[in-house]
């Protein structure tokens, strides 16, 4: 990510409007709280790109993820799944 990717990420992150929320939840509610939600389309991306679009696939959302879980120190797993993503 680029430095001012990561700035507004912790900026958000620690604003005290959101320190009331676990950290992960303020990760997933940046992501959804962004004026342009993630669109899931078929592009492996890496996190820069993937914020500059708001878009990519399950892998390109998973390394989003860790990127920003990365920058505030959370604690990072997976899973592996045997089956068809399915999209809620």
């Amino acid at each position: 990510m680029t430095d001012a990717q990561k700035q507004a990420f912790l900026e958000y992150y620690h604003d005290l409007d959101n320190q009331h929320e676990l950290g992960y939840m303020r990760l997933y509610n940046y992501l959804e709280d962004s004026p342009t939600h993630f669109n899931f389309r078929g592009d492996s991306l890496s996190a820069e790109q993937a914020l500059d679009k708001m878009a990519g696939n399950c892998l390109t959302l998973a390394i989003l993820t860790t990127a920003l879980a990365n920058t505030v120190d959370l604690k990072v797993s997976y899973e592996k799944v045997n089956s068809a993503p399915i999209y809620h």
